[in-house]
């Protein structure tokens, strides 16, 4: 009788140390992972009218749609949901070749993406982007080049950072 006794008590506490364990394993798990990863976000656009860039994300997840630059609190629309962008502006430059009528402007920034909906709800990320851009303005009878409207426009705003989905 002690021996049997002495096997369920010593059985019972294997179980119970092992049961203890794996709960104690599953309370310090996150309910759901996360995943961390590089992001790539080029903004490629030919309207200063309307500031509608296209969108092309590549990295962690890959997807394509617009961003209104000229919006105060831009949107980034993408095929599976929608991300806020924050933007803050560094060092840029702007050149006006004048014998051409050519501007060419280039800048730098940080940036951060939050408030994800659809398949970017719980997304987030910063980084770094840079910005390019050339226009061609039109010449005036007196051979200045007219601050108006540009002929052609040209630019992109590439995003390099990381992104965390939760």
């Amino acid at each position: 009788m002690f021996r049997t006794a002495a096997a369920v008590l010593t059985a019972l506490a294997a179980a119970l140390t092992a049961g203890s364990a794996s709960v104690a394993a599953a309370a310090g798990a996150p309910s759901h992972s996360s995943r961390h990863g590089a992001e790539r976000l080029v903004f490629a656009g030919t309207s200063t009218k309307s500031g509608l860039f296209s969108v092309i994300a590549t990295g962690m997840f890959t997807d394509g749609g617009t961003v209104s630059i000229f919006s105060p609190k831009p949107v980034i629309r993408l095929g599976a949901g929608t991300l806020r962008l924050r933007a803050k502006d560094g060092p840029g430059k702007r050149r006006l070749d004048r014998a051409t009528c050519l501007l060419t402007i280039s800048g730098r920034g940080t940036y951060r993406l939050a408030g994800g909906t659809g398949k970017y709800a719980g997304l987030s990320g910063s980084g770094r982007f840079v910005t390019t851009g050339r226009a061609v303005y039109p010449r005036k009878t007196n051979g200045t080049c007219a601050s108006a409207h540009p002929l052609a426009f040209q630019g992109t705003v590439t995003l390099t950072g990381s992104v965390t989905e939760r």
